[in-house]
């Protein structure tokens, strides 16, 4: 176990092989913990992440993730928390050639002698990509016109230009490779965007906008203004503090918005407000696993009670969030269940599931008025309430 100023911060388990199964903390008053699973060769075969409540020690959250491999070592298998299992098509030492959700193909990848992506194809739509003699992203071709994309790279293998039916999006560079300008034209439209930085790479007032600012380079290397806001950070440089800028000439009204950021120890934002006329807009505060990735966020907003004051609300709203390693798999909240399937080994996005957890959350429990209902009236046989008792018992729930 870990302490900090004697107290234990995070507890860690091993089993008899001396492999890591278990891992701890405190996060907000929260027993969060990450348990491990191997195969009998000591590959990770399940990742089980809970979330305990500080005082009644209920379970309120928990994601798992499952692997398999295949006969060379090679993860070929995943099951997500609450999917069918994902299943990789590959061929040779490893390339993606398909992907199986439950049995059902959902992708299919034809590659050429390099083994690069030439065609991608997923239910009616096929997606081609061509590459430059240098292996660069040349062309991207879906069978929906506005979706065609044609890459053009300079000779310092920079994009310089982004080509489509509707836009053309072109960059440009300083000489030590820093972007330094966007000009994006259309049919009516015609933006250009200059980047101004110094020598950190920190950016600097927009030269068209402020053309009397002398400013080239930010003390202590931190921001303290831009077009939009004022910055405070404390002595980690942490930014601890963003307010409304005011622009020039406009008289003030108190009337600006101020954020205020609050961290842990290991330097992890746990609380965050939002405030106008010093009053509270919104109040937020996060949780984390011992691995440092966010696994909740509550949220409180200002809204008006039942005696017209307005107020944080009571009940926060609450989202979860799911973990395969590195990777952000599983955003929940009370409406909607988001995940994501990404390519094997990397960070890029394959598929998106979206599930509406509100009608999930009706096939797992049964509502206060539907426990009354269906336990029956004196003889043993279900009763129907009228809906303006189930509304009631529903407000009273």
């Amino acid at each position: 176990h870990r302490t900090v100023k004697g107290e234990t911060a995070e507890q860690w388990q091993y089993d008899e092989r001396g492999w890591l199964t278990d891992i701890s903390h405190i996060s907000e008053g929260h027993r969060v913990a990450v348990h491990y699973g191997y195969d009998s060769k000591g590959r990770l075969a399940s990742e089980h992440l809970t979330v305990h409540h500080p005082q009644t020690n209920e379970l309120l959250w928990q994601h798992e993730t499952r692997h398999a491999y295949n006969a060379q070592g090679l993860a070929n298998r995943c099951i997500p928390d609450s999917l069918p299992a994902v299943e990789w098509l590959t061929y040779g030492s490893g390339w993606l050639a398909g992907m199986k959700l439950g049995d059902t193909p959902l992708v299919d990848f034809t590659r050429d002698r390099l083994h690069r992506e030439t065609l991608r194809s997923f239910g009616r739509y096929e997606l081609t990509t061509a590459y430059t003699p240098a292996g660069q992203l040349q062309r991207q071709h879906l069978n929906s016109l506005q979706y065609d994309r044609d890459y053009t790279w300079n000779d310092n293998g920079e994009l310089i230009r982004i080509s489509s039916p509707r836009q053309t999006r072109s960059y440009s560079y300083s000489t030590t490779g820093r972007l330094t300008g966007v000009h994006t034209t259309a049919a009516n439209l015609d933006i250009r965007i200059p980047y101004a930085t110094d020598p950190a790479g920190n950016r600097l007032p927009d030269p068209e906008l402020h053309p009397d600012s002398t400013l080239s380079m930010w003390p202590d290397n931190r921001i303290a203004r831009d077009a939009h806001y004022l910055y405070r950070y404390d002595r980690h440089g942490r930014l601890t503090e963003k307010t409304d800028l005011i622009p020039e000439g406009v008289i003030r009204t108190d009337d600006e918005r101020t954020h205020r950021y609050h961290y842990d120890s290991q330097h992890r934002l746990v609380h965050y407000t939002r405030t106008q006329y010093e009053e509270p807009l919104v109040e937020s505060r996060y949780l984390y696993d011992p691995l440092g990735r966010r696994v909740a966020k509550r949220v409180w907003r200002r809204e008006r009670d039942l005696t017209g004051w307005m107020s944080l609300s009571r009940k926060p709203q609450v989202t979860w969030y799911g973990w395969d390693g590195d990777r952000l798999t599983t955003i929940q909240n009370d409406r909607t269940r988001i995940q994501t399937i990404y390519q094997p080994g990397s960070f890029t996005p394959l598929i998106r599931v979206e599930t509406a957890t509100g009608e999930l959350a009706k096939t797992q429990r049964r509502s206060l008025a539907d426990t009354l209902q269906q336990s029956g009236g004196e003889d043993g046989g279900s009763v129907v309430f009228p809906p303006v008792l189930v509304q009631m018992l529903d407000r009273l729930e």
